[in-house]
C-alpha cells in the first residue's frame, strides 16, 4: 500500500462551500487539497503540478470558460491517468452519465454525502495507482525483452519504435555523440524518415545543459521556444523532450529525443520512468561498444599471430640450402599448422605404393596423437592397371575437400580412413589436413 497522502484538486465556483470541504478533507482524512474556481485556473494548476494529482473533484457548472466536462477532457488529454469525479446538481443524472461516458471515474449529486465522497476518492486514487504500476511494469518488461539475443542496432531501432507506440510520440530518436563531442549522429529514428547529423554549435544552449548536468529538457509548447523550433528537422512539432544518455562514468554518450504535434507535458511519474529507460538504454549501448571493441582486438591479435606464423614458415622455406633441410621445413610447417588451429597434434602423410597395395606413412608429425602406417582397404589385384579393367567401388561420403575428377578412388578411400581412423582426435585430424 502506498503511504503517500492522496493529492486532490477541487474545482468549484462556490468559494465558501469549496474551502470548507477542502479544509475538512485535509483535517479529517489527511488529503492534500488544492482549489480552483474555474476551468482556466484548474488547467494551469494541473500543468504546474505536471499532472501530479490523484483525483480531481470537478463541479459541472463553472462561472468562466468551459464547463466541468470540457475541462476534464482537456486535462485528460494532457494527463490521461488523472481520475476525475464530476459533481452535479440534484436530479441531473443525465449530465452525470454524459460525464462518465466522457471519461469521468464517477459522478456524485448535490447535496454531497461527505463520507460517501471520501470512499469514491480513495477508490479513484487506488485505481490510478494500480493502472500506473501496471503500465510501468509493462513498459519495463517490454524494453527489457528487447535486449535478449539482439545486436545493438536492432535493439536501438526497436527501442525507439516501442517508445513511440507506448507514449504516443510523433518522432523519437537515439542520437550518439561523436568521439570529439562536436555533433550528434541519429543512429535510430521513428517519424523522421532519414538519419540526421546535428552539430552542437547549431543547437540552442539547453542541449549542453542536458549533456553536462544529466537533466532532461521538456518544452511543452515549441511556439514559446522558436530557437528550438527552427533547429528541429520537423517544423510541425509542437512539443519536444530531450533525455540524456550517460555512461557508467557519468560521461554523456548521446540523447533520446521525443516530439509530438500537439502541446503536451509529462507527469513527474512519466519523466521518472523515461529517465530509467534512458539509463537502461545507455548501459546497453555502452556494453555493446565494449563487446565490439574487445572482439575487434581479438580479431586483430589473431590476424597478427597468423601473419607472424606464415612469415616464419616463408622464411624457413627460403633458407633451405640443400634437400636434407627440407625435413626441418616440413616439421615447422606441421608445427605451425597445429599451433594455428590449436590442435593436439598433426602430421604429414605420404603414400608409398607396392605391387599389392598402397600404404600411408607418416613423414613428419608434431604433438600427439598421430597416425601410424595404414593400408588401403582395397588392395591392388594382380594384372589390373590403374583406370582400366574393373572399376573400384564408388566413394562413400567424405569430409575431405579437393578430390578432383581424376583422383584415384582407392587413394581417396585411404584418405577417408585417415579422416575416420581410430586414435586420431577431431582436433588432430583438422591439423593433419
Amino acid at each position: 500500500m502506498n503511504d503517500a497522502p492522496i493529492r486532490i484538486l477541487f474545482v468549484d465556483n462556490q468559494v465558501d462551500a469549496r474551502e470548507w470541504l477542502a479544509e475538512w478533507l485535509h483535517r479529517v482524512h489527511k488529503f492534500e487539497v488544492d482549489t480552483a474556481s474555474d476551468s482556466t485556473e484548474s488547467i494551469r494548476l494541473v500543468q504546474e503540478a505536471r499532472g501530479n494529482y490523484d483525483v480531481i473533484l470537478m463541479d459541472l457548472l463553472l462561472d468562466r470558460g468551459s464547463d466541468g466536462i470540457e475541462t476534464m477532457k482537456v486535462i485528460r488529454g494532457l494527463y490521461p491517468r488523472v481520475e476525475t469525479i464530476i459533481i452535479t446538481g440534484f436530479g441531473c443524472v443525465d449530465d452525470g452519465v454524459k460525464a462518465m461516458q466522457a471519461g469521468a471515474y464517477r459522478y456524485v449529486l448535490k447535496p454531497l454525502n461527505k463520507e460517501e465522497l471520501v470512499v469514491y476518492i480513495r477508490h479513484a486514487a487506488e485505481r490510478r495507482r494500480l493502472l500506473s504500476e501496471a503500465s510501468r511494469s509493462k513498459v519495463y518488461e517490454t524494453f527489457s525483452a528487447l535486449r535478449m539475443g539482439l545486436d545493438p542496432n536492432t535493439v536501438m531501432h526497436r527501442f525507439v519504435e516501442k517508445l513511440s507506440g507506448q507514449f504516443n510520440l510523433t518522432t523519437c530518436t537515439i542520437a550518439l555523440l561523436d568521439p570529439d563531442k562536436t555533433h550528434l549522429d541519429v543512429v535510430a529514428e521513428s517519424g523522421l524518415g532519414r538519419r540526421v547529423v546535428k552539430y552542437l554549435k547549431d543547437l540552442p544552449g539547453d542541449v549542453s545543459k542536458v549533456l553536462d548536468e544529466h537533466e532532461p529538457l521538456t518544452i511543452p509548447n515549441l511556439d514559446n521556444r522558436l530557437d528550438w523550433k527552427r533547429a528541429l528537422t520537423r517544423p510541425d512539432l509542437k512539443s519536444f523532450t530531450i533525455l540524456p544518455l550517460c555512461g557508467k562514468a557519468a560521461d554523456p554518450i548521446g540523447v533520446i529525443t521525443m516530439g509530438r504535434t500537439e502541446p503536451s507535458e509529462w507527469t513527474e511519474e512519466d519523466l521518472h520512468l523515461l529517465k530509467s529507460l534512458a539509463d537502461q538504454a545507455a548501459a546497453d549501448i555502452e556494453n555493446a561498444r565494449l563487446d565490439e571493441e574487445r572482439e575487434n582486438w581479438e580479431r586483430l591479435w589473431e590476424t597478427l599471430e597468423r601473419a607472424q606464423l606464415l612469415e616464419t614458415l616463408d622464411r624457413a622455406s627460403l633458407d633451405i640450402a640443400d634437400p636434407s633441410e627440407a625435413k626441418d621445413v616440413l616439421f615447422k610447417t606441421i608445427q605451425g599448422a597445429t599451433e594455428m588451429l590449436q590442435a593436439s597434434g598433426g602430421g604429414i602423410y605420404l603414400f608409398k605404393s607396392t605391387n599389392e597395395d598402397e600404404q600411408l606413412t607418416v613423414e613428419k608429425s608434431y604433438g600427439v596423437p598421430h597416425m601410424g602406417p595404414r593400408r588401403s582397404r582395397h588392395p591392388r589385384r594382380p594384372g589390373v592397371q590403374q583406370g582400366a579393367g574393373e572399376h573400384p567401388p564408388p566413394l562413400r561420403e567424405t569430409r575431405w575437400r579437393g578430390l578432383g575428377k581424376g583422383t584415384d578412388a582407392r587413394r581417396a578411400e585411404a584418405y577417408r580412413q585417415v579422416d575416420t581412423g581410430a586414435g586420431v582426435g577431431a582436433r588432430g585430424r583438422r591439423a593433419a589436413r
